[in-house]
């Protein structure tokens, strides 16, 4: 582990509390009375800063994948731009799994990425809901999963149980496609 040392400028308030801030971390602003909580202040007003910055990261990464997969751009299939956009989803995907957030192939890497942009992310216990399926046919998969089933269901669409759960309550599980 690496030790960085950091200038703190304390202010003293009317009320013997100290305003501490930084020059050398911009955004970095807490308070303490002593030097044993102003360090424990500083310590998590750091631990703070360094999620968000994470968090903005990933988005900046997100939106540069995004951008790369979702608009051609006439050079598509050329092995430069090929490699460009492995390079982004690579980058992404590190990003993601410094952050926490569970991904199992390259195929989600894009609707994961649309999410982290949305800003929408609630935070949900595990839900169980009935809905209806439309059956692969090549093998045990889905073609496509609905709330209701079309009026006639000609397509043999069949009931099953959906369990929904938070990306946050699935724990790190990173698995990349390597073909």
């Amino acid at each position: 582990m690496t030790n960085y040392r950091i200038r703190l400028t304390l202010e003293p308030n009317p009320n013997g509390v100290f305003t501490v801030t930084s020059p050398d971390v911009p955004g970095l602003v807490t308070e303490g009375q002593d030097a044993a909580e102003i360090q424990a202040n500083v310590q998590e007003a750091l631990s703070a800063l360094m999620e968000a910055w994470a968090e903005v990261e990933l988005i900046q990464r997100a939106k540069i994948y995004l951008a790369m997969v979702d608009e051609p751009d006439g050079h598509a299939g050329t092995p430069e731009r090929d490699a460009e956009r492995t390079a982004a989803h690579e980058r992404l995907m590190d990003e993601m799994e410094r952050c926490g957030i569970p991904f199992s192939s390259r195929y989600e890497a894009r609707w994961i990425a649309r999410w982290l942009i949305s800003q929408h992310q609630p935070h949900f216990d595990s839900t169980r809901t009935l809905m209806w399926a439309k059956p692969n046919g090549d093998n045990e998969w889905f073609k496509e999963i609905r709330h209701a089933p079309p009026q006639d269901n000609k397509e043999g669409w069949i009931p099953v149980v959906v369990k929904f759960e938070s990306l946050a309550s699935l724990g790190k599980v990173y698995a990349r496609n390597t073909d």
